[in-house]
């Protein structure tokens, strides 16, 4: 098994997160991944010319124009289809070309829910018995439990002082920003509310109680999860919903919306609300406080379905089902 990648600034992390897996002979690139893949454009630096004898390649949701090997695909979402205003069109565009070679090919595919499975045979015309349903974990780096001296310094850094409902996305039409706050208006002599994440093209109000947080680092996200009265996620689509499981090992309520990977990944323990009705929203924040011990419990023992572990092992009968194919042509 070989590992392909680059990254400038976090180079020196994929080194060393290699370091004792299966993986031998890597070839990392301390470049930009957008420029290996505008390589990969022409031809240039492409996985079945730099490794030797290459089996399989197993694509990041980025293909290779001049691929001549095996693949398959991990797609997490079709966000860019569902949301086309979410997409600049040029990354839309070099999408679908992946997604036409996909079809054109009968690869392989991985999606990370059987929600983003049903979107891949609906709005691509994949063929179903080609789509492994893999799902996603808590990764490693996001498992930080921090002491009570960092809960304080991160809530006296962004100026929280009252219990806060927390939400962290990007700030786009997708995820539902605005009917939070609507939300959030009913209930906000109460709690503020915390909004973190980067910034995106969809204008945020302004108003007392709500704290606009940016991007934030590991230490004080973790802070913000663990002192939460509750993780509000009413987003209008997602392919998994990775937030959900890392406010389930901050011992956190959460409230979500109805989207079909948000109700398949969050299973009983969350509190489903309609995304469009503010009323319902605020309504299932008030029941999150309220049933607070039972949620944290039930999302614990939710958080358990989900191992790297399993997602490996599966992957795995996903490879060897395309080079037994391989073969047997």
């Amino acid at each position: 098994m070989y590992a392909l990648g680059a990254s400038l600034r976090k180079y020196q992390i994929l080194r060393a997160e290699l370091q004792g897996t299966p993986a031998k002979n890597n070839h990392l690139f301390p470049i930009p991944d957008r420029v290996l893949k505008s390589m990969w454009k022409y031809g240039v630096m492409t996985p079945d010319r730099i490794i030797r004898d290459p089996s399989l390649f197993h694509a990041w949701e980025y293909l290779p124009h001049t691929l001549r090997i095996p693949y398959v695909v991990t797609i997490h979402d079709l966000a860019m289809l569902r949301f086309p205003k979410s997409a600049h069109p040029v990354l839309l565009k070099t999408h679908q070309i992946i997604w036409d070679r996909i079809k054109k090919d009968h690869a392989h595919v991985i999606a990370v829910s059987q929600a983003t499975k049903n979107d891949c045979v609906e709005l691509l015309q994949l063929d179903d018995s080609k789509i492994h349903v893999v799902y996603e974990a808590l990764p490693k780096e996001q498992r930080i439990v921090p002491t009570k001296d960092d809960i304080l310094k991160t809530k006296k850094k962004f100026q929280i002082e009252k219990p806060f409902i927390f939400f962290l996305g990007t700030q786009e039409p997708r995820k539902n920003v605005l009917q939070l706050i609507e939300a959030w208006k009913d209930m906000k002599k109460e709690f503020d509310l915390v909004i973190g994440g980067a910034k995106g093209w969809e204008k945020m109000p302004v108003e007392k109680g709500i704290h606009y947080v940016g991007y934030l680092d590991p230490k004080d996200s973790a802070s913000l999860y663990r002192s939460a009265s509750v993780f509000a996620y009413p987003s209008l689509y997602e392919g998994f919903g990775l937030p959900m499981l890392e406010a389930w090992f901050h011992n956190v309520p959460v409230v979500s919306s109805k989207t079909p990977a948000l109700v398949e990944v969050g299973g009983n323990a969350v509190v489903q609300v309609d995304q469009d009705d503010p009323h319902s929203i605020s309504a299932g924040i008030l029941q999150a406080v309220e049933q607070r011990a039972t949620l944290v419990k039930k999302g614990t023992a939710r958080l358990t379905q989900f191992s790297w572990d399993r997602a490996a092992e599966e992957t795995e009968l996903v490879y060897r089902a395309i080079l037994q194919g391989k073969n047997s042509t």
